[in-house]
């Protein structure tokens, strides 16, 4: 008996002992936790008062400067202040980035306003904004500030820089980033912003001729800026070219840029049978934004790279800007003629925010003369079950089915020649009846509409 009563105290203590474990454990974590709040809250606003006495200390030297010399180095207005500084104070490492732009107040006018102030460099004002990045947290503030010179207003001559930035549907971008660059000037201005209406506006900018090199850009965007003669190589007439910037009067210039995409091109092999096999090609990819003319007048396009499809049959272009892209393939590609693509619209658009897929279906031996046939209905959708009939004056009368794709492919032509005939009928379709000229490896798309 003895023993047992040994054993059942033995059994309670050992259970008192892991539940007073679990109660000390709670405790523990929940007293870390609070610990560790705490400390994260003294420790951000330390950082937070640091942040605050350097951007004071920041805004009374520019108080302390003359009006002509507030202003940043590469800046408009130009002056003596640093655009970037890195600064520490109590061992933290803070970025004090300073933006000191002209202002064209609405008490007398503003330029090309009711009544039109032509002298609109009214008074600066200064954005000192201090941002830090540490194991407690990144963040950042700003102050503003307005200076204004002795008189009423200061004429500090040059013209204005207005720029706008809009997205693929024309609406305005905020917050984007712009790059201003005159070097003959000295302008430097690197990653100013936006306004809400997606616009930026520069008083006092120096008079130059073409000098004036612009950047639009935002994160996960595309790009748009303006280009220089043999900006790119061969570029000898840019557009759009380098702003220029005239006394008293402004200049207007816009910039488009979208969220990026992806687009993926894959090519295959059919046999005859499915599935059809991967087919590593060498693929031209052009993009249909133009940005200049060539020495022979030839259009210089934005985007232009050649890719190879892998192992698999594919090649993921990303990220892309949105554009309507042209895919082209050697000729003969080698020795295969394409029979099919899906989907039948090429060039592809590719569109702002999106994942686009292009397909491309090869046929061997490669032939000469060959016409691959696209039927749509009047929505650009693909139209199958239509019947073809391709036809050549004594030589050559066939007719092919069109599938989901909407597409046929008549392959070994007897030949070139203006004279092939080709109809395309389809129940409750208007019929279609043309004439082509076959060269080579020709293409004929058509679209038929309901019977009226």
């Amino acid at each position: 008996m003895k023993h047992a009563s040994f054993a059942q105290n033995h059994g309670f203590t050992f259970i008192e002992l892991m539940v007073t474990i679990a109660i000390i454990s709670i405790i523990s974590v929940t007293f870390l936790g609070l610990f560790t709040q705490t400390l994260r809250f003294v420790q951000v606003k330390r950082i937070q008062v640091h942040a605050a006495a350097l951007a004071t200390e920041q805004m009374e030297l520019v108080r302390n400067l003359s009006f002509n010399d507030v202003g940043t180095q590469g800046g408009i207005p130009s002056g003596v202040i640093p655009q970037h500084q890195i600064l520490s104070r109590g061992s933290i490492n803070f970025v004090v980035d300073t933006d000191i732009f002209y202002v064209d107040d609405i008490f007398d006018g503003t330029l090309g306003g009711t009544p039109n102030d032509t002298l609109n460099t009214d008074y600066k004002q200064v954005k000192i904004t201090v941002s830090w990045d540490t194991p407690w947290g990144a963040d950042s503030m700003f102050f503003l500030t307005n200076v204004s010179p002795k008189g009423i207003e200061t004429n500090a001559g040059g013209g204005t820089l207005r720029i706008n930035i809009f997205d693929a549907s024309g609406v305005p971008v905020p917050q984007a980033e712009v790059d201003v660059v005159n070097t003959i000037e000295g302008v430097n201005l690197q990653n100013i912003l936006t306004s809400d209406t997606g616009m930026i506006v520069l008083p006092g900018s120096p008079a130059s001729v073409d000098n004036y090199q612009i950047t639009a850009a935002k994160s996960n965007f595309s790009l748009d800026r303006t280009y220089g003669i043999n900006d790119p190589l061969g570029n000898v007439t840019p557009d759009q070219r380098h702003q220029s910037v005239f006394t008293g009067a402004t200049t207007e210039v816009s910039f488009q840029i979208d969220l990026l995409s992806q687009l993926r091109i894959n090519t295959f092999l059919y046999q005859g049978i499915d599935p059809a096999l991967p087919l590593s090609l060498a693929v031209s990819v052009t993009g249909g934004k133009i940005i200049g003319e060539d020495a022979a007048s030839n259009p210089v396009f934005k985007y232009s790279a050649q890719v190879t499809t892998d192992a698999a049959g594919g090649v993921l272009l990303n990220p892309i800007e949105w554009d309507t892209y042209t895919i082209t393939f050697p000729e003969a590609a080698p020795n295969y003629n394409i029979i099919e693509y899906s989907p039948p619209i090429h060039p592809i658009s590719v569109l702002p925010n999106t994942a686009s897929t292009i397909t491309f279906l090869f046929a061997e031996p490669y032939v000469q003369y060959s016409l691959l046939v696209t039927v749509l209905d009047i929505n650009n959708s693909p139209l199958f079950d239509v019947s073809v009939h391709l036809t050549k004056t004594s030589f050559y009368d066939t007719t092919l089915t069109t599938g989901a794709s909407g597409q046929v492919f008549f392959g070994g032509l007897p030949g070139s020649g203006n004279d092939y005939t080709i109809t395309l009928s389809k129940p409750l379709y208007t019929p279609i009846t043309n004439t082509l000229s076959i060269t080579g490896n020709n293409e004929y798309k058509d679209q038929m509409s309901l019977v009226p």
